[in-house]
């Protein structure tokens, strides 16, 4: 073992210069307008955040303010517009909340801000994972052995029966996968070995070489189109290359898209829900007050032996049943109230009580903490014209700007690339591989003698020992059933989701019909319950006026007109609530609810359909841009009296005055007189 000492010297001669397949990464949501930049916490930050698994700020947060109930005190009004809700609720949200409590229930399919980052950065599913396969690698070997062998045969052993040898390998290779599916490899070896049989030119020995080659398939995992459907050495039925990679990043902003525009319309529902429920409590506390001055009147006429005690009960009746109903519409009851997917996709009124219940949920989906030293009240009452739209051209905006059906073409096209990547299967494993190799062989591995063979590099480089290998490789599955099994399995996917696509096409048609069709209907019931709600007015009106000039008065009427005002009052909010809600609708059935709201994505995210939907309208549509705003009134179409619709709606009740809506019960709850 000849100068061991020296030690193993690493060498390297200048490889195969490859590089990898790889980008940059582009956030797929701008950082700009209304969303924040995507930042990564450290797992540092996280523990630090929290408090024996309580979130610091959440907790303190929560220990600010009690919640709204009866016996909170007055707090200061926040007038805020749908606009502003809308704007605050999308900064502030992270984790999209939803009114169905599924934030609590199912994680797992909460949507985030970080969702479509999350699906590029998958480490098995994303871009950059797909990319990944082409990247060259670079790997090294060695392995050091010390060998003591009896042998039967002197021969075997080089001239002894106990060979004892020294033996170390070593090895460096690069390799890299083109996108063709082609293997490309260079390879440096290097071995030592040191023995004692006495046939041996040297007592040990240094052989080095290089190779290079490459395995390139002709048939079974070649060509451009397969590898960047399926990758390389795809298994089939198992594709995640760069094509259907980039599909699912698609997908991931679409579903990221749906659930923003998800969070608007519920915001928007919200905000709606609150104002219905102001409404209502104003109302209410009319009809309480109506009441409480007649049940006043009648116990007067009572104790003068003027009226019967009969009057008298009923009137005091009415006032505590309305005196419940004030209660009830300031508070609320923890019910479901108007959200996306009850009924239809964008959310049907519910028309629940409560203002407190209401200014929670608002605040919930706006991410403010939930209770806080200001109450939140609308600032802008619903349009009182209506808006026309064109029937062809909403149909032909939702079948081509609706995510969902953005989405189930991107479905379509991946079942279109699996269908297409199946077919390779069908095809045998005949690849073409060749490989070329310098040798080196000398007593030392590295020395400045020239003699021959006694310099293993030297002995490389002068190119006196050169090999080379060029053939033909082969596999063929007879039957090829597991490929014929999984085209078949692609052509039923493929057939799926075109079908899938065709209900989807129909299933928006119906919503918008729905839609479209309920804001006809709620803004002709609008036109009716104001009609109703003067009326109701003008009879109530009438009766004080009689009983004020000394005229005998059922009270019976006085009363019921009392709950006729009542209930014609919430009846007619309840309806400018719905066509609020309607026109809100037709936005989100047609995809236009985020460009409607001033919320857009960023550059280069495709946000119609590139293709022409086959269900279409009649030829006749107006060729029109762009629908009217719903905000800016296409028609000016008033209700019955013309002077009353002239003024804000804060005074169609001229017969009754508008109250200022009181925070606390000592105002809401007049004492009760006392017993006769």
């Amino acid at each position: 073992m000849r100068r061991l000492h020296n030690g193993f010297i690493l060498l390297g001669i200048a490889s195969l210069c490859l590089s990898g397949c790889a980008k940059k990464f582009r956030p797929a949501i701008s950082a700009s307008g209304v969303y924040h930049k995507l930042t990564h916490v450290s797992p540092e930050n996280y523990l630090s955040d929290t408090d024996q698994g309580v979130a610091t700020g959440t907790l303190v947060e929560a220990l600010a303010s009690e919640p709204l109930t009866l016996q909170t005190p007055e707090r200061t009004p926040w007038l805020i517009t749908p606009d502003e809700a809308i704007q605050i609720a999308v900064e502030r949200s992270k984790i999209l909340q939803d009114l169905g409590g599924s934030t609590l229930r199912a994680t797992n399919g909460i949507n985030s801000l970080h969702d479509p980052a999350l699906q590029a950065t998958d480490p098995r599913l994303g871009i950059e994972s797909a990319l990944a396969a082409f990247d060259a690698q670079f790997n090294s070997r060695l392995s050091v052995n010390k060998n003591d062998l009896p042998l039967n045969n002197r021969l075997i052993g080089g001239g002894t029966n106990l060979l004892q040898q020294d033996l170390i390998n070593y090895q460096n290779e690069l390799v890299k996968t083109t996108a063709y599916g082609t293997d490309l490899y260079a390879r440096k070896n290097t071995s030592y070995d040191a023995n004692n049989a006495p046939s041996n030119l040297f007592p040990s020995v240094w052989q080095t070489n290089i190779e290079v080659g490459f395995r390139h398939p002709l048939a079974r995992g070649g060509g451009l189109e397969y590898n960047r459907i399926a990758g390389p050495k795809a298994t089939p039925g198992t594709y995640n290359g760069i094509l259907i990679a980039r599909v699912s990043s698609d997908s991931a902003i679409l579903d990221y898209e749906m659930a923003i525009r998800d969070l608007v319309s519920d915001v928007e529902n919200a905000y709606w829900d609150l104002y219905f429920a102001y409404r209502n409590l104003e109302a209410k506390i009319a009809a309480r007050d109506e009441a409480l001055n007649t049940w006043r009147v009648e116990k007067t006429y009572r104790d003068q032996q003027a009226g019967s005690s009969d009057k008298e009960a009923r009137a005091r009746e009415q006032y505590y049943r309305f005196e419940a109903q004030v209660l009830e519409a300031l508070t609320g009851r923890e019910v479901d109230g108007t959200r996306t997917n009850n009924g239809s996709s964008g959310g049907t009124f519910r028309g629940i009580e409560g203002v407190h219940t209401a200014e929670r949920r608002l605040r919930l989906l706006m991410n403010l903490p939930i209770n806080d030293n200001r109450i939140l009240k609308p600032a802008h009452d619903p349009i009182l014209v209506q808006v026309l739209f064109d029937w062809g051209q909403l149909v032909q905006e939702s079948l081509r700007l609706r995510p969902e059906l953005r989405k189930q073409d991107l479905q379509i096209s991946r079942s279109r690339l699996e269908y297409l990547a199946s077919r390779n299967a069908l095809k045998p494993q005949l690849d073409l591989v060749s490989q070329y190799r310098l040798r080196g062989f000398g007593d030392d591995l590295w020395s400045k003698s020239q003699a021959e063979f006694d310099n293993a590099v030297a002995s490389m480089t002068s190119g006196q020992f050169q090999e080379w290998q060029f053939g033909v490789e082969m596999n063929l599955p007879v039957g090829f059933r597991r490929a014929y099994n999984n085209l078949k399995n692609a052509q039923l996917k493929l057939a799926k989701e075109q079908e899938l696509l065709n209900a989807k096409e129909k299933r928006v048609v119906h919503d918008l019909s729905n839609a479209y069709a309920s804001a006809i209907r709620s803004f002709a019931v609008a036109q009716t319950t104001f009609n109703q709600r003067v009326a109701a007015h003008e009879q109530l009106a009438i009766l004080k006026n009689l009983e004020e000039n000394n005229n005998q008065v059922n009270v019976n009427e006085v009363l019921d007109a009392q709950s006729r005002v009542s209930q014609s009052d919430t009846a007619f909010y309840d309806a400018l609530v719905r066509y609020m809600i309607s026109l809100k609708n037709i936005h989100y059935e047609k995809g236009t609810l985020l460009e409607y709201n001033n919320i857009v994505f960023a550059d280069g995210i495709r946000t119609s359909r590139s293709s022409t939907p086959r269900l279409m309208v009649a030829a006749n549509a107006p060729t029109g841009s762009a629908l009217p705003d719903t905000r800016i009134p296409s028609k000016d179409t008033p209700f019955a009296n013309e002077s009353i619709m002239a003024e804000p709606i804060d005074n169609l009740q001229p017969m009754v005055p508008e109250q200022e809506i009181p925070a606390r019960e000592s105002e809401l709850s007049p004492p009760a007189l006392p017993m006769p």
